[in-house]
């Protein structure tokens, strides 16, 4: 029982409508990225050496923020590099959650405009394009 006679919940009640009404306002601060703050992705998979679903035609306007993802089987997986040429970023091709086996992440922010060739290393392999517009 709470110090209030009869009430015995009034106390948690006092607190759960206080916590839904600052949760809530807290909480419409953070609702849905907005479409500039949402990050394009990409997704390319590598089987013995070969693209599978051919090769990344990624088209994006300057400002966007960019995940490519490199899904690898076979020769090249543990070990492998890939790079963003012009944008000076690499990243490794490791075993990593959420998804098994081994994959890459490239994330940037889309600076400059042109056209960017992603390529691995160990084996060798032009994975694609990136294409910047321009905003």
């Amino acid at each position: 029982m709470s110090a209030v006679a009869g009430r015995p919940f009034h106390g948690v009640a006092c607190l759960l409508i206080a916590l839904a009404t600052f949760g809530m306002s807290a909480c419409a601060g953070r609702s849905a990225a907005k479409p500039h703050e949402r990050w394009k992705e990409s997704d390319v998979a590598v089987r013995n050496r070969h693209l599978e679903g051919g090769a990344l035609d990624a088209q994006v306007r300057q400002g966007e923020r960019v995940e490519l993802r490199i899904f690898v089987t076979g020769p090249g997986g543990p070990g492998g590099v890939v790079h963003l040429n012009g944008y000076g970023l690499a990243a490794r091709v490791k075993r990593q959650p959420p998804v098994s086996g081994f994959w890459a992440r490239l994330r940037f922010h889309a600076t400059r405009v042109g056209r960017f060739a992603v390529v691995m290393e160990r084996p060798h392999l032009r994975i694609g394009y990136v294409t910047v517009r321009p905003a």
